[in-house]
């Protein structure tokens, strides 16, 4: 039963299009050589346009792929498609991060600025980002927690104090 349901239930009417577009694209292609274009299935099939984009964007919710298969269709080697699933720490959640966090950045002031980059850009010490604009350890880490915390507040993020100054 499992094998011929659908995963995610599209609407009925993609359903029953689905349901007479596969032994269409069947036939259509031993008799072309061609798997059919969505013209082909609204000229033969009369289906409206949008219900048969629609029936061949959820056709993977009929039979979803393994997360084992490999990717390259050719032999068993190399990495599966649940390889190349974004995990936990990914370029992705750094861009987002970035992309949320340069505009709240570019307001701070310049020395907040420079400080935000010398420690966690350039991964100084808090004691060497001192050094480099002349005051002492103590007050680069109130700069940093107040500054995270600004930023903290913009962003709508609860964090626990501390979290990120650390």
């Amino acid at each position: 039963f499992r094998d011929h349901g659908w995963v995610v239930r599209p609407p009925r009417r993609v359903q029953e299009a689905q349901l007479r577009m596969t032994p269409y694209a069947a036939e259509f292609a031993l008799q072309h050589g061609r798997d059919p274009r969505a013209a082909d299935y609204v000229r033969d099939l009369e289906l409206d346009e949008a219900t048969v984009t629609e029936a061949l964007a959820v056709n993977a919710c009929y039979s979803p792929d393994s997360l084992d298969r490999p990717v390259d269709p050719q032999g068993d080697a190399g990495p599966s498609l649940g390889d190349r699933l974004v995990g936990e720490d990914s370029a992705f959640e750094r861009c987002e991060a970035r992309h949320m966090l340069e505009p709240l950045i570019a307001r701070l002031a310049p020395r907040d600025r420079l400080v935000l980059r010398l420690r966690f850009a350039e991964g100084l010490t808090q004691r060497e980002v001192g050094e480099h604009i002349g005051v002492t350890q103590m007050q680069v880490s109130r700069i940093i927690a107040r500054v995270l915390g600004q930023l903290r507040v913009e962003l709508g993020v609860d964090l626990p104090v501390g979290s990120l100054a650390a």
